[in-house]
């Protein structure tokens, strides 16, 4: 149903940044150092600058079909060190969410989307939203926000396996596991397995 629902590539999303994002800067390739709930994630990341980032992509539906969108995300920020046991997310004012329009419009700020959010967290989270299409065309959103007010020196945010689930499909979310997972900027490499960290 999606086009690139694992973030392969950028391939079948649009970007957007909300607020002042001119030094926020975002990758969709896998390398050798990055493994995360798949082969790769889209990772948005700054340096002493908070960030309001996300993607969206528009999807045919079928009008009155009842839909469910997850995602899972990981986050970091850190002005200490690039140590996963520095890990300074919990601090900030963070938010992960995903969101339906309904109606297929393209604008993040719609009234129209129907949102459901978690904080951000330095172990891989989910958040889930259920909507009814109204047009024959719906638009699936996920977001982050990392910061508010502050920065610190080091600010990320994975996204990372979107399914979208139409009418009464049976297509389940994936809530458990061992594989151990890697996150890698130019400043530093950590790593987590799912729900739980790992030195």
């Amino acid at each position: 149903m999606l086009v690139n629902a694992s973030f392969e590539k950028l391939d079948g999303w649009n970007l957007y940044h909300l607020g002042e994002q001119v030094a926020v800067n975002v990758e969709d390739r896998a390398t050798g150092a990055l493994a995360t709930l798949d082969e790769t994630a889209l990772r948005f990341y700054s340096e002493w600058h908070v960030f309001q980032s996300g993607v969206y992509q528009s999807v045919r539906v079928t009008s009155g079909t009842p839909l469910k969108l997850s995602a899972w995300s990981f986050f970091f920020a850190s002005s200490r060190s690039a140590s996963l046991s520095d890990n300074q997310v919990r601090e900030l004012y963070t938010r992960f969410r995903v969101g339906i329009d309904p109606t297929g419009g393209f604008e993040p700020r719609s009234d129209k989307i129907t949102w459901n959010a978690v904080g951000g967290d330095m172990l891989w989270k989910q958040a889930e939203v259920s909507a009814v299409a109204q047009a024959e065309e719906i638009t699936v959103f996920v977001e982050a926000q990392v910061g508010k007010d502050w920065p610190m020196q080091i600010m990320a945010a994975h996204f990372d396996k979107c399914v979208l689930v139409v009418g009464d499909e049976q297509n389940p979310v994936e809530t458990s596991g061992e594989a151990a997972y890697y996150l890698d900027v130019p400043a530093f490499r950590i790593a987590v397995r799912r729900g739980v960290p790992v030195g």
